[in-house]
Parts: structure tokens; C-alpha cells; sequence
């Protein structure tokens, strides 16, 4: 088990403002890749939605979070397969959590070529209320990526006497 330094990005800051750039990057290859296969389908109109998802699909990878519920915690299971605890980096920016990350793997292609594939994620989520985002740990596992989000205890009702 790897774990995961969480960094907290201030809004405004340096940090904050790499990460989004990074998100813009990332949009702005699918967007050029979704244009790329219009091209190839010789400017048709009438795909732009499937040219989108599959260039989505080709260039990012679709984490998927399953969320569950403690009485002082919220506990994240993300499934990226393939990428390793030096591949990931995880931030709290305000009131979210990001996770950003960047692999390469071999892909065998048609025939017996092998090439490099890059693959990427972007996952970003809303920090629960009462979140102690300085107290957020997460480490590999062989199920994924997994993420404790401490919460605050809420004060039980005062009884009146």
C-alpha cells in the first residue's frame, strides 16, 4: 500500500491556478482530437456528440467512485486501474478534492506493433460539510485508490435541565 501526500492548493495561488490550467489542457486535446475524427469522417455533420465521447475515451480515463459513510468519516474507493501511487497527485483546492494523474503503458495496436499509450484522469469532487481537509489520507490499494475524508463531529443537542 502507497500512500498519497494530500496538498492543499490555495484559491487564487500558484497551485490552484497549475491545476487549472492542466484541466484546460486536458479539454482543449479532446477537444482537438474530437475535431480530428470529424476530419476524418470528412466534415459530416451529425457526430459531433460520438466524436466527443471517443475522443474522451481515448484520451481520459473514466474513474469511477463508489462513496460510503462512517459516523467520522466519508471513505472514496476510485477505480483507476494501471496507475500507481507515483503516477497520482491529490489536492484539496477550497472546498473540493482533486486527483490528478498521468500514466504510459504499452497498447499492442493491429498486427504485432506495440505503441505507447498515455492515459490521464482528472476526477474532482465536493468535500463534504464538516470535511477536515487537512486530515484527508489516501493510499493504493489493489482495488483502487482509496481516500478517508474525516469529518467533524456535530455537537449532540444541549438538554435542557
Amino acid at each position: 500500500m502507497v500512500r498519497i501526500e494530500v496538498k492543499t492548493a490555495e484559491p487564487g495561488g500558484e497551485l490552484a491556478t497549475t491545476l487549472l490550467k492542466r484541466c484546460d489542457e486536458l479539454i482543449d486535446n479532446v477537444r482537438r482530437r474530437a475535431y480530428e475524427l470529424f476530419e476524418q469522417r470528412r466534415y459530416r455533420d451529425g457526430s459531433a456528440v460520438d466524436d466527443w465521447c471517443r475522443a474522451e475515451k481515448e484520451l481520459l480515463f473514466p474513474a469511477k467512485c463508489t462513496v460510503t459513510q462512517e459516523p467520522d468519516s466519508y471513505n472514496a474507493s476510485l477505480s483507476i486501474p494501471g496507475f500507481t501511487g507515483k503516477d497520482l497527485k491529490m489536492y484539496t483546492l477550497g472546498d473540493r478534492l482533486v486527483v490528478t494523474g498521468e500514466t504510459a503503458g504499452q497498447s499492442t495496436g493491429e498486427g504485432t506493433s506495440s505503441t505507447e499509450e498515455r492515459r490521464s484522469v482528472y476526477y474532482q469532487c465536493s468535500l463534504p460539510s464538516g470535511a477536515q481537509a487537512n486530515k484527508i489520507t489516501a493510499e493504493i490499494k489493489p482495488d483502487g485508490l482509496m481516500i478517508k475524508i474525516p469529518i467533524e463531529a456535530t455537537p449532540k443537542a444541549a438538554q435542557a435541565a
